[in-house]
């Protein structure tokens, strides 16, 4: 359960830890979502092999993002078609 509390608010744990303000403006949201899926998207390109993939695991993550204020961002990225459009999305938005 936790886990994907975490991959919905990655900083939850910083946030139980009292490290983090307990709840973050729209657009710190938007932005703590940009940061957590580029450092991912940099993880899942040394661990998977091919584009197709790397791009299906960063669309399951944001599966589990249900904010109301980082959806419309999550809905562009869900739609991008290659790997390099998603990229563009998080530099970009």
């Amino acid at each position: 359960m936790l886990g994907r509390g975490a991959i919905a608010d990655p900083l939850l744990f910083e946030r139980l830890r009292g490290r983090y303000p307990e709840e973050s403006t729209p657009a710190a949201k938007v932005a703590e979502l940009r940061d957590y899926l580029q450092a991912l998207l940099g993880r899942y390109q040394s661990l998977f092999c091919g584009e197709h993939q790397i791009l299906c695991k960063m669309k399951e993550v944001l599966c589990h993002v249900h904010d109301p204020e980082v959806a419309p961002l999550a809905r562009q990225l869900k739609r991008s078609k290659c790997l390099a459009q998603f990229g563009k999305l998080l530099i970009s938005s």
